[in-house]
């Protein structure tokens, strides 16, 4: 599979089509989707986390880490958005709707996907300067990937990490 074989947009909808498809979704049924909605109504900032916190708790693990995995990938997305034109606001239109699985006239569940994209750190448990260390990295593997071309398979050092853009998986690097 070549980078050129597809566009960002057939990723971001077998992305999305994977998330509607999930059994119950990813809030686990209307009950627990709706408790995050009534989430999103709290006025006071520190209650409103700290009740995300509590529902994302009450997640299977599955469910918890496929959502904080979508959630920093969202978050990194945003980070880029000079670059990809994708806004917060442009995240949420486009995942709240598929996260909630509703048709997108009620923007309660795009409020809650900002507010996680937003507070991504407190609710989700991670370290600030973690979070800045990995959107310096991939600010860092957008410029080499702009910079040297974009072929399929090539292998990106970081420091002391590395990291691979392309078609093989971390567990399979590119051959030189």
């Amino acid at each position: 599979m070549l980078e050129s074989d597809y566009s960002v947009d057939d990723v971001a909808n077998t992305l999305k089509r994977f998330l509607r498809e999930v059994k119950d979704g990813v809030f686990n049924g209307q009950k627990n989707g709706d408790s995050w909605l009534r989430a999103a109504g709290l006025e006071d900032k520190g209650e409103k986390v700290h009740r995300y916190q509590i529902l994302l708790s009450n997640l299977t693990e599955v469910n918890r880490e496929t959502l904080k995995a979508l959630i920093h990938h969202l978050v990194c997305v945003q980070h880029l958005s000079d670059e990809n034109q994708m806004t917060i606001r442009n995240l949420f239109i486009v995942f709240g709707p598929t996260l909630f699985q509703t048709d997108g006239k009620d923007v309660t569940g795009s409020q809650v996907v900002e507010e996680l994209i937003q507070n991504y750190c407190s609710i989700f448990n991670v370290s600030e300067s973690d979070l800045q260390r990995q959107l310096n990295m991939t600010s860092e593997i957008l410029n080499k990937h702009k910079s040297q071309g974009s072929p399929c398979e090539r292998e990106y050092p970081v420091k002391e990490l590395k990291l691979y853009h392309g078609c093989q998986s971390k567990l399979h690097p590119p051959t030189p």
